[in-house]
């Protein structure tokens, strides 16, 4: 990491909320997490402030100057997405709030959130976040929808750059396909993806990522045979579109949609690595 800070733009989104993309240890070719902060006066909720490092801490707090945080909200637990949580709430003392499968695993979160819970907005009588419980990148992701706007931060559900991973045993492909449904019900105006710029078109972008999804697995379905084989040879075998050198990341998302084929009876795990046609 470079010990001397670099430029970081910020970006508006709608009234009251901007995007600080901010450095963190994220999955290429992503190499920034979207740290949101909202509110229409001198108080603000900051969600989603992942990078562990000093000098990007730093530009968030600079662009924090003159504001009070009054709480810290985190989409899921990866560490992009929280590595920057501790320093926030040093700095600041505000209050930790995520879903209660996210607290399992992040210590510093003070107050669990479920879905359909709603967190006022600052400065702004009568507008609020709803949190949205969409599991499936992890058991306790949340996505935040913003009453007035209709913006939804996506957090790892969509992504701007790259693509979303879908890693078991903590991703679910069963759930990330039916939180990619949700999110169509959500109506937004604009998704707002932790990696990657502001998606302009969402009903558009999650019927493609459903298709694709669904695509992805006929393609895994077909690389099965009657004759047991491994997770890389059906991830090769599936994944020929892909560069050979990202075939060890798509194997990843290659195990969940097993486990989902598994799930509908159509494919059989006759050991924990190898797997066939039902």
């Amino acid at each position: 990491m470079p010990s001397a800070p670099e430029p970081t733009e910020i970006f508006t989104v709608t009234r009251g909320i901007v995007a600080l993309p901010l450095r963190t240890p994220t999955l290429p070719p992503a190499t920034r997490t979207n740290c949101l902060i909202l509110g229409e006066g001198d108080e603000v909720l900051v969600v989603d402030p992942g990078s562990p490092w000093r000098m990007q801490q730093q530009a968030l707090a600079e662009h924090l100057t003159g504001r009070r945080v009054v709480g810290i909200l985190v989409t899921h637990h990866h560490g992009d997405h929280v590595g920057g949580v501790p320093a926030l709430v040093e700095a600041t003392g505000a209050p930790v709030h995520a879903h209660a499968g996210t607290a399992e695993r992040v210590e510093a979160v003070d107050a669990e959130l479920a879905d359909g819970d709603r967190i006022p907005f600052p400065g702004a009588p009568g507008r609020y976040l709803e949190a949205v419980f969409t599991p499936g990148h992890t058991p306790g992701h949340l996505c935040y929808r913003d009453s007035s706007s209709g913006v939804v931060l996506a957090g790892d559900m969509v992504a701007g750059t790259g693509t979303v991973v879908v890693a078991p045993p903590e991703g679910d492909m069963v759930h990330y396909l039916a939180s990619l449904e949700r999110m169509q019900e959500l109506d937004a105006s604009k998704l707002v993806p932790a990696h990657g710029p502001v998606i302009e078109h969402p009903a558009d972008l999650l019927s493609e990522y459903t298709r694709h999804r669904l695509w992805r697995e006929g393609r895994i379905l077909a690389a099965l045979s009657d004759k047991p084989a491994g997770l890389m040879a059906i991830t090769r075998r599936a994944y020929t579109d892909v560069s050979v050198t990202l075939h060890a990341l798509a194997s990843y998302s290659a195990r969940a949609h097993l486990d989902k084929l598994v799930s509908d009876d159509l494919a059989e795990g006759v050991s924990e690595k190898r797997w066939r046609r039902r």
